[in-house]
């Protein structure tokens, strides 16, 4: 029997895929030192029914959603295990996203273009941190592939299910909710008002009780998020500069992942696509309409990437079809043109995609090599700066593994990088305040010049004071060239030479 052509093109650019996200990264039990991966590997802990102090006290203070601290802790917190469980995400997401455009476009067609869209270095980088935004498409993709079967009580129950899972993701799949509601509003004639109802309540139901409960165990419960958009973009800094903020934060982004031309083209070729599905009230388009409006007035422009890597397959997908219109209008055979487009943006992606895979293969001194599995660390241009990266990272995390060896278990410690610091050291921590005089509740601080780039902190705060030259530290710890310095104080110390 002949095979399949369509079968050939898919499995092979599964293959490929599989291999990128999953085969070719090395393990690593380096969770990252972003905020997100520490947070919800303390809420893991808490889930597999840990007693410990800080995972508690995180599960009960943070903000994060349920569902992938959840995921995490039915793998016992095996890092490496939760690596491969990330990257898979990304892979299961190119499926369902093929089997929601393949409803679209051809199938052969859809193989090509989702292919080109999951070799972006975007998609590729964040595959590799311990972050829920590879589980929030899984849940997106599915919800898009839904939206396009008949309208029935199985199908409502199942979107309601779906949508509420993507906002125990992450928060911003409210952004869902319109096109939902338009969904439904469409299905009141072959839906019964019980059917509506109990969809409603599937996607409800969870959501309030977490959030309900979130409120009453929490100071400022889930309303924080809402005080800080108030408080930075309404009442700060004015809707228009941090639309400007984040538009050029987008510019950034677009122009480390795949160039200025691919983007600006991309993006101009999806416009019609997107206005026609809107106008048409598609899920889809409802969604991305609302999500673009929220992390345009989001006021955090240095998260951007990870923001936009949600909708960045969707305006591959739309381009596709803006290339099957025009073609269609012109006579031209749809398919072949669109297919031409994918090759077209995997043509620009190959240069970064072939660093990717040349960095993740390197070799590197056996103590480095669970770094690699690193957003930083595949932003670098070549072997030497990997290199040099990785090296800072190995003192970085062993600086704030010494913590414990001095602190004792249940005293409490300052840091500008609490989160990691906590899950590191397993010893509470808060982050630092801007006075000396405020260094009230804890015994202990941790001071350091690195992992300050999102805060507007100097390094080695509080000890760059004039008053505090010459305190010996419990520890100091520096690399060889002393660009990375840490060292821990006791509070009592720097009171007193406050106060000399």
């Amino acid at each position: 029997m002949k095979p399949n052509v369509n079968s050939l093109t898919g499995v092979s650019w599964g293959l490929l895929l599989l291999w990128l996200y999953v085969l070719l990264p090395p393990p690593s039990e380096f969770p990252g030192l972003n905020t997100d991966s520490s947070v919800y590997l303390m809420m893991a802990e808490f889930f597999s029914g840990s007693e410990s102090e800080i995972a508690n006290g995180v599960f009960r203070g943070g903000l994060f959603p349920p569902v992938m601290p959840l995921l995490i802790s039915l793998l016992e917190n095996n890092i490496v295990w939760v690596h491969h469980l990330v990257s898979m995400f990304f892979v299961l997401a190119a499926v369902l996203c093929f089997m929601w455009f393949s409803r679209i476009v051809a199938g052969q067609t859809a193989c090509w273009i989702v292919g080109a869209a999951w070799l972006s270095p975007l998609l590729l980088v964040f595959s590799t941190e311990i972050l829920s935004e590879g589980l929030f498409l899984v849940w997106l993709f599915l919800a898009f592939r839904i939206s396009q079967l008949e309208l029935n009580r199985q199908n409502a129950l199942a979107m309601g299910s779906v949508l509420a899972l993507a906002i125990l993701t992450r928060t911003v799949g409210i952004a869902a909710l319109p096109g939902y509601a338009i969904w439904l509003w469409r299905g009141r004639y072959s839906m019964t008002r019980l059917s509506q109802l109990l969809s409603l309540l599937f996607l409800a139901l969870p959501v309030l009780f977490w959030q309900g409960y979130k409120y009453w165990t929490q100071v400022g419960g889930p309303t924080q998020y809402i005080n800080a958009f108030f408080d930075k973009t309404i009442s700060g800094d004015g809707m228009f500069i941090v639309i400007s903020k984040n538009v050029l934060a987008l510019a950034n982004v677009a122009s480390a992942n795949g160039g200025w031309v691919i983007f600006t083209a991309l993006f101009i070729l999806a416009l019609p696509t997107f206005i026609e599905r809107l106008r048409r009230l598609e899920f889809d388009a409802s969604f991305v309409a609302c999500y673009s409006a929220i992390i345009l007035l989001w006021p955090y422009p240095d998260h951007m990437g990870r923001f936009f890597l949600i909708i960045a397959p969707v305006i591959v997908m739309y381009s596709a079809i803006s290339i099957d219109a025009v073609s269609r209008s012109r006579g031209w055979r749809s398919s072949r043109a669109q297919i031409f487009a994918g090759i077209a943006i995997s043509l620009f992606y190959i240069p970064d995609t072939a660093r990717y895979v040349r960095l993740m293969q390197m070799d590197v001194p056996p103590e480095l090599s669970g770094y690699k599995r690193n957003g930083s660390a595949l932003r670098v241009e070549n072997a030497e700066s990997q290199i040099s990266l990785l090296e800072k990272m190995h003192y970085k995390v062993s600086a704030m593994r010494q913590v414990n060896l001095t602190v004792p278990e249940g005293d409490c410690i300052y840091s500008v990088l609490p989160d990691f610091l906590m899950y590191s050291s397993q010893r509470r921590s808060l982050r630092t305040p801007e006075r000396v005089v405020d260094l009230t509740d804890c015994r202990f601080v941790f001071v350091c010049n690195f992992g300050l780039e999102e805060f507007d902190v100097k390094p080695l705060f509080p000890l760059n004071e004039p008053e505090f030259d010459g305190r010996v530290p419990l520890w100091y710890f520096a690399n060889e060239k002393e660009e990375l310095q840490a060292a821990l104080f006791e509070i009592s110390d720097l009171r007193e030479a406050a106060g000399s």
